[in-house]
């Protein structure tokens, strides 16, 4: 009984360290933010997709989560590593286009990450 009990315990413990790792991604980054896919992001993040890279339309991933007001994206991509400072081919700031949209709790956020830095 003890024996079965041992192989019970060791095959849950297996069968949860399997699920530690998230898939890979199974839409683009673009997408994931565009349709406010929080767990496609963090996947991207955990597989190491460059999220500072220029999305199409000349746009990084925290302008565009910034501007359509997804909050918690925004803090996923500034906690890891998101560059504030980046601009659009226009020269607007996440900032500037979550004020310009009227997304004023992804504006607050980040006030307060320039004021932090």
């Amino acid at each position: 009984m003890r024996t079965l009990l041992i192989l019970a315990l060791t095959a849950l413990i297996v069968s949860l360290g399997a699920c530690a790792e998230p898939d890979r991604p199974s839409v683009p980054l673009y997408l994931a933010i565009q349709r406010g896919d929080l767990d496609q992001l963090e996947r991207h993040i955990h597989w190491g997709t460059d999220i500072n890279v220029a999305l199409p339309g000349g746009r990084y991933p925290l302008h565009s989560a910034a501007e359509k007001g997804r909050f918690v994206m925004v803090k996923t991509l500034l906690s890891n590593g998101a560059d504030i400072g980046a601009l659009t081919e226009q020269g607007d700031s996440a900032l500037d286009l979550a004020i310009l949209s009227g997304r004023t709790q992804v504006a607050e956020l980040l006030l307060l990450s320039l004021i932090h830095i």
